[in-house]
């Protein structure tokens, strides 16, 4: 396989993926509207509230954090507290951004072992 068809290859999964994030995230919060507000009317209305509803709204809300925060973070549209870093000269940006980012990836390797051990 050629390095030309190597990167064709991953630009076409990458926009698959970006895809698939706009579709769960979307319908995340367009399904959870639906179940909760449904159940909201049902039960103010005719005093019936529906099976699960709750929890279907809390595994809908999961879905949507994690697929939002990889879509937030290919837009680069995510959270940063970067006061720090955008003050700082060049080389000392450098030098905090390889630090944050080592301690993150430790931190998130070491969790995942924790969760895989648990």
């Amino acid at each position: 396989m050629g390095k030309a068809t190597l990167v064709r290859t991953l630009k076409v999964l990458d926009h698959v993926i970006k895809c698939l994030e706009c579709f769960f995230v979307g319908g995340s919060v367009l399904l959870m509207a639906a179940v909760l507000g449904g159940n909201f009317l049902s039960r103010n209305l005719f005093n019936i509230s529906w099976n699960a509803a709750e929890e279907i709204g809390l595994m809908l809300l999961i879905v949507l954090t994690f697929v939002g925060v990889s879509y937030c973070a290919r837009l680069g549209r995510h959270v940063r507290m970067s006061i720090l870093v955008d003050l700082a000269p060049h080389k000392i940006k450098k030098i905090l951004l390889i630090v944050t980012y080592l301690v993150t990836a430790f931190l998130m390797f070491y969790l995942a072992w924790l969760g895989w051990a648990w």
